[in-house]
């Protein structure tokens, strides 16, 4: 079995502001997750299992207890070192549950969003405060399997929300993966570049490296190939520059790709909507 999903829902009480909410376990080594981005804040509380995760250009060494977030529209996926057991949960918040919860008294999102630096991804909370929010996890298991109403599971939610923004957030518990040194030096470069490289071989020049040996290492680390993480890299800055009310024109332009119909090509075949399409949508 290469994944099993205990419990899959969307927990929000209130239409249009999703709250996903996944218990995930049993991987294989030999399932490989792709990089992806989508426009959700992202909570992963870890339970047990050897992984590595992948945010952007940065590889985070994962331990039971920990409480990993990511911003919307950041490249990222998990990278299974063994075959032991590995369980977390997920939480996936929407643009606009975000928008919502932000509005609240105290502020249960506050400890995301109000980063003096975007590396502390990790949120550390006490024993007794992470075997609460074990508890608050499992009732909402529990509402699930019961198909319990939806402001139960919401309620649970939103106490765990607060116990989370109780914690210390900070970039002390990341240790790098097992990563040749290689592709930590190509992703730094990428993340720094990108908006001026349009091919492989660029890349693989700066390194004095072949590209076929590049793209080689590069894909069996990371499982994707190098043009499609410079691609996916394009495109996650490209959508930050859309919400900001940029021109579909002036973002391609300065996202580095060669036409602005190339960039609207690329930009459906990532996300399956147009770049004007996902602009009218952050207005929705």
């Amino acid at each position: 079995m290469k994944e099993t999903i205990i419990y899959n829902a969307d927990i929000s009480a209130e239409n249009g502001k999703s709250i996903l909410f996944s218990h995930i376990c049993s991987f294989e080594k030999s399932f490989k997750p792709e990089l992806h981005l989508h426009d959700y804040l992202e909570i992963h509380i870890y339970i047990s299992g050897n992984a590595d995760f992948i945010i952007n250009n940065t590889f985070i060494k994962q331990k039971s207890g920990n409480v990993l977030f990511m911003f919307p529209n950041e490249l990222h996926c998990p990278v299974i070192n063994c075959d032991t057991e590995y369980e977390r949960y997920y939480i996936g918040i929407s643009n606009a549950a975000c928008l919502a919860y932000l509005k609240l008294r105290g502020n249960p999102l506050a400890c995301f969003f109000d980063q003096k630096s975007p590396q502390n991804r990790l949120i550390s909370l006490d024993e007794n405060a992470f075997s609460e929010l074990l508890k608050l996890l499992k009732n909402i298991d529990l509402c699930i399997e019961e198909k319990a109403p939806e402001y139960l599971a919401s309620a649970y939610f939103m106490r765990a929300l607060y116990i989370l923004s109780s914690g210390n957030i900070s970039n002390k518990l990341q240790e790098n993966g097992c990563k040749p040194k290689i592709i930590s030096d190509v992703l730094d470069y990428i993340g720094k570049n990108f908006s001026s490289l349009t091919t492989v071989e660029e890349i693989a020049s700066h390194f004095y490296i072949s590209q076929p040996y590049l793209s080689t290492i590069f894909s069996k680390t990371m499982n994707i190939g190098l043009k499609q993480y410079l691609l996916y890299t394009k495109i996650a800055h490209s959508k930050l520059l859309l919400q900001q009310g940029r021109s579909v024109s002036s973002t391609s332009l300065e996202c580095g790709f060669g036409s602005c119909s190339y960039f609207i090509y690329v930009f459906k075949k990532v996300t399956g909507m147009t770049p004007n399409q996902y602009r009218k949508n952050q207005d929705v």
